[in-house]
């Protein structure tokens, strides 16, 4: 981190993104791996106030650069659709819904995210529920999926929860039946189709 910060300071490196981007990833990294040491002080010592506090610290400090860096980058690079799907990631797991949806929708023009934008699209919509939104953004998706992937599996499991949100119940089992038969383990779909079955 050192020698790029050097490297930044040069007058060929601060116009760099690439050397930018390196940055951050190591500061991320180191960061990550600082918590992860710090976690494991804590599992192993509860009572270690000092250590507890620390991981709370540093978690949240981490939390605010990756909050800071991505507004940063949008609003630099206002085109760069990856950047405004990574905000959109974060706003969303700050329930930030609606900020996060603004990012969303726009980081749908860049093919590279546009599968996993549309999917949290859905699960902002389910989080405030507006199911039926839900359900237009997810139907679309699934349709555009061949393959019962995580990403597939994903979907099915969040159409199937907005339509329970919207009161379509026997949409939704359908939904739910189609992963059982190719996943059973995932999440609690397997609960749900026993239930169903349970109440005949």
């Amino acid at each position: 981190l050192q020698y790029i910060a050097y490297a930044r300071s040069l007058p060929t490196g601060q116009a760099d993104s690439a050397l930018e981007g390196i940055e951050a990833a190591y500061y991320i990294e180191s960061m990550e791996k600082f918590i992860e040491a710090k976690q494991a002080e804590v599992d192993a010592d509860p009572s270690n106030e000092g250590a507890a506090k620390e991981l709370q610290d540093y978690t949240v400090q981490l939390h605010d650069y990756r909050m800071s860096l991505a507004k940063d980058r949008v609003e630099r690079y206002p085109n760069d659709y990856a950047f405004r799907f990574e905000y959109g990631e974060l706003l969303f797991n700050n329930q930030e819904y609606d900020q996060a949806l603004q990012q969303l929708q726009l980081a749908q023009r860049n093919p590279n995210v546009r599968t996993k934008a549309i999917l949290y699209m859905g699960r902002a919509f389910n989080a405030t529920n507006k199911f039926d939104l839900a359900v237009d953004q997810l139907k679309t998706l699934k349709g555009e999926l061949p393959v019962m992937d995580d990403i597939k599996k994903s979907t099915v499991y969040e159409l199937a929860a907005s339509l329970e949100g919207a009161g379509r119940a026997d949409e939704a089992i359908i939904e739910y039946k189609e992963l059982y038969q190719h996943d059973i383990g995932y999440r609690d779909v397997a609960d749900k189709i026993n239930a169903f079955y349970e109440q005949g």
